[in-house]
């Protein structure tokens, strides 16, 4: 499975007339233009996934907001035309997610061809959009941050930091190093449950 990232609302994917239009700006595709090629990442688990949407969010840190995702298959691709370039190493400096890195190639027409393909599989029951939620983006950040050096390129570390240090009241580090905790209290009326969530480094 691979996994194409995006900011926008992911709404075309499920409205009742999807723009074909607005789907191919998720793969900036939306200009007709020879030789498309668009960025994913291939993953085969949700820990993988979150993994590499935190990895490409730090690319342009200001502060940690959700992002999308919709997922498409090697079967998806063949069935459209469009190329898969395997050795397109991604430049996010987390080096597990580069090496899953992956480049869509073809036309405008193929892209949305594809499009059909994966709103026919998503019609048929298969689920193939994603959200990550702005908390869930920070606590794999703060994960990302702690790897060892090899894993993870300099500027790379230093933009996770400069993200959590913007977002510091939404973590608590545990005294010993070895995770953090993202905490958030609920409200309504006299109802205040506590979400708590755990990530270990």
């Amino acid at each position: 499975m691979y996994l194409r990232i995006f900011p926008r609302n992911p709404g075309n994917w499920y409205g009742n007339e999807p723009s074909l239009g607005m789907l191919l700006k998720h793969f900036d595709a939306a200009v007709n233009k020879s030789g498309l090629s668009v960025s994913v990442f291939d993953v085969d688990t949700e820990a993988e996934e979150l993994r590499s949407v935190a990895a490409f969010f730090q690319k342009e840190p200001k502060k940690v907001e959700k992002r999308f995702g919709v997922c498409l298959t090697q079967d998806d691709c063949d069935r459209a035309g469009i190329g898969i370039d395997a050795d397109a190493v991604g430049d996010t400096g987390i080096k597990d997610v580069d090496q899953r890195h992956a480049n869509l190639t073809g036309s405008q027409k193929q892209f949305s061809e594809m499009i059909a393909q994966i709103l026919a599989r998503f019609w048929e029951g298969q689920n193939r959009l994603r959200v990550f939620p702005a908390w869930q983006i920070l606590g794999e950040l703060a994960v990302l941050a702690r790897l060892p050096e090899g894993q993870i390129a300099k500027e790379t570390r230093e933009n996770c930091e400069n993200l959590l240090e913007k977002h510091a009241g939404m973590l608590n580090y545990s005294n010993d190093g070895s995770g953090v905790e993202l905490r958030k209290e609920l409200n309504h009326n006299h109802l205040k449950p506590c979400v708590v969530a755990k990530r270990s480094f």
